[in-house]
């Protein structure tokens, strides 16, 4: 049994079957094909690492900013079109197929 953490889902896959739950209220069996199964994959390891590429960069803009403050400079932020646009070269960079919901969600 594979289990996935997405959120608030929990999906449990086993055999060709695929089980979705939601905050345990609401339970969906899914019978689906291989294709779909690595599609959904995809969704969610894109999403992951989006969210790993957005929390480096938060974490570095903080680390930036704390050294501005104590030279008393203004601090830099990046807008959201410019997080944007970093995260899709770097998913670009490595091949992955994505769409710019997945970023924009993820902000």
């Amino acid at each position: 049994m594979f289990k996935i953490f997405l959120a608030l889902f929990c999906i449990l896959i086993k055999g060709n079957k695929l089980k979705i739950t939601k905050n345990n209220a609401y339970k969906t069996l899914l019978i689906s094909a291989n294709t779909q199964k690595q599609l959904l994959f995809n969704h969610i390891f894109v999403h992951n690492q989006t969210w790993n590429i957005l929390l480096s960069q938060k974490e570095e803009e903080y680390n930036n900013n704390q050294i501005l403050l104590k030279n008393n400079l203004d601090p830099v932020y990046l807008k959201s079109v410019e997080q944007d646009n970093i995260v899709k070269n770097i998913l670009k960079s490595r091949l992955l197929i994505f769409n710019t919901k997945v970023i924009q969600q993820c902000r």
